[in-house]
């Protein structure tokens, strides 16, 4: 925020304006989150598969040249399997969990990502949402023409009623965004069976909030 002190601009003829630019980009990398889970009866044999499955997801998503570093595993979980039967939580076995995510900059690699977890068994696709790689330089540029816009617009008010603009006395950015797009669940079976996927667009916006000197 940049504001000239609020006692200065109190007493003052100004006008507040909001301005806002946005814009939409093709997203070039695709946030994919998976999940494992797998349960029994003995504590010690689920360890064991959830170690096993997760070890063997992690050599697939690593076999297929995705980038150093892009892996993530998190949230790993062990605990008792409660489930809801005739009213009653009754304990059946375990249950162990482990998230993995990671980011996917090759889009033609979405197929057989799709199809290698599906055959890896207890694995499941939780999300994959379409990102913008670095949106600063166009949040950068939009900033440029919100504050036009803004000044603009304060332009035309003061015109109206017959005054002019003068310098600006506090400028507030709002939060600016790029907002991910996600597939939906049914598009990951789509996906499956469909040579390309289809990211379309994200929109970039920005918004500031002005306000001018008011001058006869």
């Amino acid at each position: 925020m940049v504001t000239q002190a609020a006692d200065d601009i109190r007493g003052l003829a100004n006008v507040q304006v909001i301005g806002s630019a946005s814009k939409r980009l093709i997203p070039n990398q695709m946030l994919w989150t998976m999940k494992v889970e797998n349960r029994g009866k003995e504590l010690e044999a689920v360890a064991d598969e959830h170690l096993k499955i997760t070890a063997s997801l992690l050599k697939f998503l690593n076999e297929q040249g995705l980038e150093k570093n892009a892996i993530q595993t998190s949230q790993m979980e062990f605990g008792e399997n409660m489930v809801y039967r005739n009213r009653e939580r009754i304990k059946e076995g375990y249950v162990a969990a482990t998230t993995v995510r990671f980011i996917l900059k090759d889009f033609s690699l979405y197929q057989p990502l799709w199809k290698g977890a599906a055959k890896l068994g207890k694995v499941s696709i939780q999300s994959v949402d379409y990102q913008l790689k670095d949106s600063k330089a166009a949040q950068a540029e939009l900033r440029g023409l919100a504050v036009k816009d803004a000044q603009q617009k304060a332009k035309s008010l003061a015109e109206a009623l017959g005054s002019r603009i003068g310098p600006p006395l506090q400028i507030a950015e709002h939060q600016s965004h790029a907002a991910p797009r996600m597939l939906k669940a049914d598009s990951f079976a789509e996906g499956a069976n469909s040579s390309s996927t289809s990211p379309g667009t994200l929109e970039v916006s920005s918004t500031v909030e002005v306000t001018f000197k008011l001058l006869k």
